[in-house]
């Protein structure tokens, strides 16, 4: 990233902002095309996904019961322009470059083939701001999944999850045991040095979360679930995870990265110096890959 570039972004005291919308068919034959619309949604500037987690549980009455729809559509439009950051205070700017979005992204379609799942992104002016139309469209999907995949996209525009996502690319090429695994799946592990936030409050804590390969992780994506599940407790179920005695991962990295009271990920310095710059403290990298072996037997 240029540092010009990076000197204009914000990490602190930003509102969180969702734009998005929802068409989801049901599939009905006493319907045109064989499908009922059970659900449409537009949101602008919502805080989160509550509309489209609602709709999701009313599908099944509220109940653990998984519904098939026929197809969906899903749209995020998303900010490309770091003064969303700095002057409108947006917590909503995708930090990747170009060819990262479209490499996370391609690999959503390979986890959702079996779906028919594609997707579309498309320059666009927003609130006046450079933006992005991320587009997906899937087919005999279960509607719980309309949940998973608005948080999929949220992680590569809501700070902290940003943010260790670029360091997830970044950790990639440091660490060449991780190379081949999804970037879902490092994005995870890095969480283990992070906690709980909004876009991901994942119970890390004292527990360092084991990457998984990419056929276990698509494996996982059928395996059976509750509808009424939150996409973190979907993934404390199937990322296997072991616990720490020690010092807790998210203490040791901010003692290393020196972040003060502040999560690195949050944190001016540590953001705008490394991960902005596609790089990561050599003291950090050694503790990746002793968090990596601590669980590497846990691997799937």
């Amino acid at each position: 990233m240029d540092p010009k570039i990076a000197e204009r972004i914000s990490t602190k005291m930003l509102s969180y902002i969702e734009n998005y919308s929802v068409l989801a068919i049901k599939k009905d034959n006493r319907y045109k095309n064989g499908g009922k619309l059970v659900s449409k949604i537009y949101a602008h500037h919502a805080a989160c996904f509550a509309k489209a987690y609602k709709d999701v549980h009313e599908l099944s009455n509220y109940s653990d019961s998984l519904i098939t729809l026929k197809s969906i559509r899903l749209r995020g439009t998303v900010y490309i322009d770091p003064d969303a950051t700095s002057v409108s205070s947006y917590n909503n700017f995708v930090s990747l470059e170009p060819e990262q979005v479209v490499e996370y992204m391609d690999q959503l379609v390979e986890l959702f083939s079996e779906n028919n799942l594609s997707y579309k992104l498309i320059k666009t002016k927003y609130d006046k701001l450079d933006a992005l139309h991320v587009i997906v469209k899937a087919e005999n999907i279960n509607a719980y999944y309309i949940k998973w995949i608005l948080a999929y996209i949220r992680y590569m525009t809501e700070s902290p999850c940003s943010w260790a996502l670029r360091e997830a690319f970044t950790l990639r090429k440091e660490l060449p045991e991780l190379k081949d695994f999804p970037l879902l799946s490092i994005l995870i592990f890095i969480w283990s040095t992070v906690g709980s936030y909004h876009a991901l409050s994942l119970n890390a804590g004292a527990y360092i979360y084991a990457p998984l390969t990419f056929p276990t992780l698509k494996e996982c994506i059928y395996k059976p679930f509750r509808n009424t599940w939150g996409v973190d407790r979907w993934f404390y179920m199937y990322f296997p995870n072991k616990q720490t005695l020690e010092k807790w991962p998210a203490t040791c990295a901010n003692k290393i990265c020196d972040s003060l009271e502040c999560q690195r990920f949050r944190h001016f310095p540590y953001v705008r110096k490394y991960v902005c710059m596609d790089q990561i403290p050599e003291k950090m990298i050694e503790y990746y890959k002793k968090m990596f072996d601590t669980v590497k037997d846990k691997i799937k």
